[in-house]
């Protein structure tokens, strides 16, 4: 898997491989100007 990180900072996976953990990038604004935050991410999902 090649991820790029545009709305992520950085990111690791754990021993098992079952949980990834993103940090996300501050200051990433939707088009109305109000910033993406981690339920944004979750919501998507």
């Amino acid at each position: 898997m090649n991820l790029q990180p545009w709305l992520a900072e950085s990111w690791e996976q754990s021993e098992d491989g079952l949980t990834w953990t993103f940090h996300l990038r501050q200051g990433v604004l939707f088009s109305n100007g109000r910033e993406m935050t981690a339920e944004d991410v979750k919501w998507s999902y």
